[in-house]
């Protein structure tokens, strides 16, 4: 009988321990990992209070040395007539950026409300919006990439050729691995490739499977030391070749970061460009239509590659390193007051967005005050312009012909960092910068100077990265050369 009760004690000690899969997970810099529940974390004393089935009573932690809390949280999303998506500029240069999602339902000359089930309303500061636009359905943005979950290869078992460390996808042979990723109407992806001797991979993209090397629908990046292939299967299994010459910019160096721009109308530019680098523009391809979803990367020889920093991100149209000029289309506008405003079936109107309410937004034009449904837009302007300077100021000595027409330039103020500053990665993309005040079991409260103090229902983020500015953290999170 002794032994029975025994049995009993322990079984019934194991039912009332958590789930495995429901804990969060602690990363710390020297890739320690604790599986627990955060109850409480002090900013002051740089210390974090856990639970654990693995431990006894409360445990004290400490987080400067702390990469990120990875969260095992389920949330219930409620559905809405639209998604408006507010990228925020950059924190000092700094190449990421923020984007806050909700519904879209309050534009004045100093804010930008958006309604959101995870934090309530939030009212951003206009001068901080890089971009709004507006989607019928969620948009689905992706970084990563944080593990090996979803990603597949043609034997079906990524362990068996694949590795991922410190945010690196590593390969161990030459099978390709896959996932599928949305890539909207109008996207960014960029990808970082690290290589040994010489670069000599493969990359897919918009392809239609995932467990074949060489999709028969997609994209084909080829890049073979110093030569670029880039081709094209479009549904209708016409094959283009966009892409096809030898370049410099790789020689003497073993990495490298592959930036996309793909507008997949048929009337929309596309680009591609290495390190910041324009490299090729093509348009004329329509790739709205029976293209797939799947990202694929390879290696051709014996030498690993390592891919990092994948992102898809929302693209404006207009490619980076070009200069930027008055958009041709844009002439039409001339002389009339206000921001550009895009709508859903591709028309645009110039003019000045005097309220939102019920869904419904007014819109004042000098051809007429119109009203649209919030969920007819796609994005508009936030920011109007500074006047460039007349043309008695800066006066060259050379004379008039000398003065050249300035470009007016956009009035975009940039957030500040902090020390406490952690970076909350949304469950379906995205991530928003907080200044951390308290984190609880379900609350996440922090401050920015967009929106100002806001409490957060923690399950609404996938993860959430500590210390983000400390360089020498930063490495440990983003991986060394010698990390292969």
């Amino acid at each position: 009988m002794r032994s029975l009760l025994s049995l009993t004690a322990l079984l019934s000690l194991i039912s009332a321990l958590p789930a495995e899969e429901t804990l969060s997970r602690l990363v710390y810099s020297d890739q320690t990992t604790i599986s627990g529940t955060v109850s409480e974390i002090d900013t002051k004393s740089e210390t974090l209070t856990l639970t654990s089935p693995f431990l006894k009573g409360e445990t004290q932690l400490k987080t400067d040395s702390l990469l990120e809390l990875k969260l095992n949280l389920k949330a219930e999303i409620p559905e809405a007539d639209h998604h408006a998506l507010a990228t925020i500029a950059p924190h000092f240069e700094h190449p990421m950026q923020d984007t806050i999602r909700g519904r879209l339902i309050g534009v004045d000359a100093d804010t930008v409300t958006l309604k959101t089930w995870y934090a309530g309303q939030l009212k951003l500061k206009r001068s901080m919006i890089r971009g709004l636009d507006i989607y019928a359905n969620a948009p689905s943005l992706y970084n990563g990439p944080n593990s090996l979950d979803h990603w597949v290869t043609p034997s079906g078992k990524p362990a068996d050729s694949w590795t991922l460390k410190k945010g690196s996808l590593i390969s161990r042979s030459r099978t390709s691995i896959a996932r599928k990723i949305e890539i909207g109407e109008r996207s960014k992806l960029s990808f970082r490739v690290q290589w040994r001797n010489y670069p000599y991979f493969r990359v897919s993209f918009l392809a239609n499977s995932g467990t074949q090397n060489y999709p028969s629908i997609g994209y084909t990046l080829q890049v073979q030391q110093s030569y670029l292939n880039l081709n094209r299967n479009g549904g209708d299994r016409q094959r283009n070749e966009i892409l096809g010459e030898s370049t410099q910019q790789l020689r003497n160096q073993e990495s490298a970061i592959f930036e996309i721009y793909l507008d997949r109308r048929p009337e929309g530019k596309n680009a591609f460009a290495i390190d910041g680098k324009l490299i090729k523009e093509w348009e004329g391809t329509d790739d709205t239509q029976k293209m797939g979803e799947w990202i694929i990367f390879g290696t051709q020889s014996n030498n690993p590659i390592k891919i990092s920093d994948i992102s898809v991100s929302l693209w404006d149209g207009r490619v980076p390193t070009h200069e930027e000029s008055a958009e041709p289309e844009e002439s039409i506008f001339e002389g009339m007051e206000g921001q550009r405003i895009d709508l859903a079936n591709g028309d645009a109107l110039f003019g000045k967005i005097t309220k939102v309410e019920d869904g419904l937004t007014s819109i004042q034009t000098s051809l007429g005050n119109v009203t649209i449904p919030v969920s007819r837009l796609r994005s508009f302007q936030l920011h109007p312009k500074a006047q460039p300077k007349g043309e008695d100021e800066d006066e060259t000595e050379e004379g008039e012909d000398d003065k050249k027409e300035q470009e007016p330039e956009v009035l975009l103020e940039e957030p500040r960092r902090w020390t406490e500053d952690v970076r909350a990665w949304f469950s379906k993309g995205g991530y928003v910068t907080l200044r951390l005040n308290t984190l609880t079991e379900k609350k996440i409260t922090g401050y920015s100077q967009v929106f100002g103090d806001a409490e957060f229902d923690l399950s609404a983020f996938s993860h959430i990265e500590f210390n983000i500015w400390d360089d020498d953290l930063n490495e440990e999170r983003s991986g060394t050369d010698s990390d292969w």
